[in-house]
């Protein structure tokens, strides 16, 4: 306990030197520099007289050094805002873009959902369709009634060598096929 209220109270001296040193030097800056007030070549020490245009004109030359160095920093604080504000609109129109990418990502994918569903939805309208038309075609059943008998025609083909001979139609073309690859039986009527 001791050795920090020590530390402190050394902390708290050293602070001060160093706010009255700052402060010795702001006021050494605020005095006419050295430089602006040249000596002469012959000069060994001891007091200097300088005339009252000369102090006049050193002022002057400080302040407009002075003048130039506050412009300067101005025109430092001006370019980093500017480049400041450059910094931020980029930031924006980056955020913009990716916002853009993020809503066009969004819609494509909403568009394949959509076409997905649309897929779906008609795949099941097919195969219901195709369902429908198997029980319509499975519902279909031989009558028990009494079926007449077929009577074979029997035509007689005439060739060139002078034979006849009996042509049966049904062999001549194929019987015709359900999709299932049932025969189908036509009526006599178009046999």
């Amino acid at each position: 306990m001791m050795k920090l209220s020590a530390d402190t109270a050394f902390l708290q001296r050293e602070n001060e030197q160093l706010r009255a040193a700052l402060t010795d030097e702001r006021q050494r800056k605020e005095r006419i520099q050295p430089g602006t007030l040249e000596l002469s070549d012959d000069y060994h020490g001891g007091a200097t007289f300088w005339s009252p245009r000369k102090v006049r004109e050193a002022r002057q030359q400080y302040e407009q050094k002075q003048r130039d160095y506050e412009e300067s920093q101005y025109q430092k604080a001006i370019a980093i805002e500017a480049r400041e504000e450059r910094k931020l609109l980029k930031a924006q129109e980056l955020d913009a873009r990716r916002r853009a990418r993020a809503e066009a990502r969004l819609d494509r994918e909403r568009q394949k959902a959509k076409a997905a569903a649309y897929r779906i939805a008609r795949q099941a309208a097919h195969k219901r369709l195709e369902k429908a038309i198997k029980i319509s075609q499975i519902g279909k059943k031989p009558s028990s009634k009494c079926r007449a008998k077929v009577v074979s025609k029997n035509i007689i083909v005439g060739s060139s060598s002078g034979g006849a001979q009996p042509a049966n139609r049904s062999a001549a073309l194929p019987s015709p096929r359900s999709r299932s690859g049932r025969p189908i039986k036509l009526p006599i009527k178009y046999q």
